[in-house]
């Protein structure tokens, strides 16, 4: 290595302590990572060197609300020890509110603490644990009913993740948006499905929520087919959910999915609801039959090939694979029988 390639490294090298170093030194940014990682003793060194306990700036949130989301019942009760505000985030559009966080995660420890602390109720924790009374109360107020707290979710939201039809059918009656979308690009019927309440699917369907909507996890279907749950499913095949939809090339197709967990009866559901045996996941360029050779699902492979799976077609991508390729790739000796059983042929570049 040359003198100048040397004083370069070196230089590079500096740099980087140099910005990191700054990053650690950074009040906010100290805080903020000793309170993700637990670390009590680093946030109490930091307040008692004057760090402000309520310390925030640009996509930050408060240490409180990171400390309430993650379950660090210490941390909280030391930061409020300093003095950290209870009640950040309640009026404030995209706020995170302590209290809702700690209902949200099911910290009823928390959640206990703050209500014995008089932390204030907003609309948005009163639609989550179901009470009427409070909601009606926020409504006539004139609350705002779309306004989002805590990752985006709205009163519906939180209603709706509650399973409490009464104050999802008030919201509803009063305005609230049956399709108003969280960060995560998920609905009310999102929370409905992921939490199985059934009968508030209906309901929002029947007011108005797309069935079809894409999330980040998906479409409602996608989500109840992750969830391996069959009757919801079913409910949602029947309330008109798209079997074969891929709006962008990173949506699975539900046949996919159901091929890569192996749910052999959300399979036969789909595909005797019309469901493309031979439908290609976009991104990845493969068919279901390629997923389940992959997985070594052999019932799942048995299944695809009885309702006319293409044992020999080949990925859309640089590899060009079959099906009894992946399966060699994965070392499922068994299903590389299977499918040249079937007139399988072992064609691919993967490796």
């Amino acid at each position: 290595m040359s003198i100048s390639s040397l004083f370069l490294y070196l230089w590079a090298i500096g740099v980087l302590i140099f910005i990191f170093w700054k990053v650690l030194s950074n009040p906010i940014r100290k805080i903020q990572s000793a309170t993700l990682n637990g670390d009590l003793e680093t946030v109490r060194s930091c307040l008692e060197k004057g760090v402000d306990p309520d310390i925030r700036s640009g996509q930050y949130i408060a240490p409180i609300c990171i400390a309430t989301n993650r379950g660090y019942k210490k941390i909280v009760e030391l930061l409020i020890e300093y003095g950290a505000d209870i009640n950040q985030g309640l009026n404030e559009e995209d706020g995170v509110n302590p209290l809702l966080a700690a209902a949200i995660e099911k910290y009823s420890e928390l959640e206990a603490m703050y209500l014995e602390l008089d932390a204030k109720i907003g609309i948005h924790y009163a639609a989550l644990r179901g009470d009427l009374e409070q909601v009606t109360s926020f409504i006539q107020q004139e609350q705002p009913l779309n306004s989002k707290r805590n990752r985006g979710m709205t009163p519906l939201h939180l209603a709706t993740m509650g399973g409490h039809r009464d104050v999802v059918q008030l919201l509803l009656d009063n305005g609230a948006e049956v399709n108003f979308s969280t960060e995560a690009s998920e609905t009310p019927l999102h929370q409905a499905v992921r939490h199985n309440h059934r009968e508030l699917v209906e309901l929002l369907i029947d007011r108005g929520a797309k069935t079809n909507y894409v999330g980040k996890i998906g479409t409602p279907l996608n989500l109840a087919i992750h969830e391996n749950n069959l009757e919801m499913v079913k409910l949602l095949i029947d309330k008109g959910a798209d079997v074969n939809l891929q709006l962008s090339a990173r949506t699975r197709p539900p046949l996919y999915m159901a091929a890569k967990q192996g749910t052999i009866d959300i399979a036969e559901l789909l595909l005797n609801s019309g469901a493309d045996v031979n439908i290609y996941y976009a991104f990845l360029g493969d068919t279901p039959l390629h997923m389940a050779a992959e997985k070594g699902h052999l019932d799942m492979a048995r299944l695809l090939i009885r309702y006319g799976a293409d044992v020999n077609a080949v990925t859309r991508n640089l590899s060009a694979d079959t099906p009894l390729h992946s399966a060699k790739i994965g070392g499922h000796r068994e299903m590389m029988r299977l499918l040249k059983s079937h007139g399988g042929l072992d064609i691919g570049l993967s490796e």
